[in-house]
């Protein structure tokens, strides 16, 4: 296709998308519009930019975080925080439940990655601290 002009497969309002192992499908972040507005994950063919499968986004999940084929293609992977702490969960695109991929009692995760080989899982995790202070009578 080289000089052909550049074709969507995104729609507006979507945003983080992956490509999935087998090139067929895209996952991303999607925000809908209306009245009942709220964050939903998408499943997106690549050939034909149709949404195949919608899912809620899951509690303790938000857009800005990562999501990421599992290995086999089978789901997709997002980090969730419940109780202030935050783990990875599998979300089967034949829209079985979630499994929780990661048992961290305790942290934050910010990113995380597959080894090539798709055996091992790599995690950013930490905390966040912050501090506030008054400056007074400044000249």
């Amino acid at each position: 296709m080289a000089g052909d002009a550049p074709v969507p497969i995104m729609r507006e309002g979507s945003g983080g998308p992956v490509v999935s192992p087998d090139s067929k499908w895209i996952v991303c972040w999607l925000d809908e519009e209306g009245a009942n507005k709220k964050a939903q994950i998408a499943i997106v063919s690549f050939t034909d930019s149709r949404i195949m499968r919608k899912f809620d986004a899951p509690p303790g999940s938000r857009a800005v975080r990562q999501l990421a084929w599992t290995p086999d293609g089978k789901a997709y992977a997002y980090i969730a925080d419940r109780g202030g702490v935050s783990n990875i969960f599998a979300q089967p695109i034949d829209e079985s439940k979630p499994v929780q991929l990661t048992k961290f009692t305790s942290g934050l995760l910010f990113n995380f990655a597959w080894s090539r080989d798709g055996t091992q899982l790599a995690c950013a995790r930490g905390g966040i601290t912050s501090d506030v202070v008054l400056i007074q009578d400044v000249r």
